[in-house]
């Protein structure tokens, strides 16, 4: 046991999920940069789709092509890592995230991952391919000097994944940065849970997505509504809408936070609305 007299650092931890093309990496990347957020962000771009093998080009190439959500004037903020699965996509993960990254870039106070899913996804497939979690026979198909080698991935592969996103967070939450976590969205059904059907943050399997937004002070959830026939607007839910989990902890009772929040094309006075900036609450 130990006392802890002085609390250190609040840091920011938030979920930011959503379905495909509205905006989600346009808006983990559009900070108000400065004394509280820092003046750059570590980027760490999974949907790069960069191949374990490929060439310095391709993966210039490919880091280039998951830039391209970003807005012009937050490119030169990033510091982007592109992650190629060497050893393997989980011990890279978990060195990406263990890694001292203030000690070669002090400007840096935010890290963001984008996505997770991706990550989940890719480390399903490694633990199915190796067969090494699963208790029943995989199906393979294609052939292995042809690149086309896979399996199909089975119940003990899911269950492992999800140990290992869960183990990957532990250590994202020793960073002494603010946290950024992007995810694609899923819905579990009423026969996973107890609670009905749920929607929330997407890694692999239907479990996670009840107990990932417990993990984050803040959750996120974007979507696209139709205004009418030929507008649409994109908007953040910061409460809880229909099936679709969000929220956001605050220690203030006199904050008071919009449930739906419209987005703007640089989406950095959400940012502003979101985390108010005392001075005793700046970042040292």
């Amino acid at each position: 046991m130990k006392i802890v007299e002085q609390p250190g650092q609040a840091w920011e931890r938030i979920c930011l999920y959503g379905p495909p093309k509205v905006g989600k990496t346009t808006l983990a990347t559009s900070l108000p940069w400065g004394s509280y957020w820092g003046e750059r962000a570590l980027y760490v771009a999974y949907d790069a789709g960069v191949r374990k093998g490929a060439s310095e080009q391709e993966i210039a190439s490919a880091t280039s092509s998951a830039l391209k959500s970003v807005l012009d004037e937050n490119q030169n903020r990033l510091v982007v890592v592109a992650p190629v699965g060497e050893p393997n996509w989980m011990e890279e993960a978990v060195a990406i995230a263990r890694t001292d990254w203030r000690k070669t870039y002090p400007e840096i106070k935010t890290i963001i991952v984008d996505p997770l899913t991706e990550l989940a996804r890719r480390i399903l497939r490694e633990y199915s391919d190796s067969g090494v979690f699963s208790d029943k026979h995989a199906v393979q198909v294609g052939k292995r000097d042809a690149g086309s080698w896979h399996t199909s991935p089975m119940e003990g592969d899911y269950g492992a994944t999800q140990n290992t996103i869960a183990f990957l967070h532990e250590h994202l939450w020793t960073q002494p940065l603010h946290l950024i976590v992007v995810f694609h969205e899923d819905v579990a059904d009423s026969d996973s849970g107890s609670d009905g059907m749920v929607g929330g943050p997407q890694t692999v399997g239907k479990k996670a997505i009840r107990w990932v937004p417990a993990k984050y002070d803040t959750v996120l959830y974007m979507q696209r509504q139709q205004v009418s026939q030929d507008k649409s607007v994109i908007v953040v839910n910061t409460q809880q809408r229909g099936i679709w989990r969000a929220g956001v902890r605050n220690g203030n009772p006199e904050f008071k936070l919009p449930a739906q929040i419209p987005l703007s094309r640089n989406p950095v006075e959400f940012w502003k609305q979101l985390v108010s900036e005392p001075a005793e609450r700046i970042v040292k």
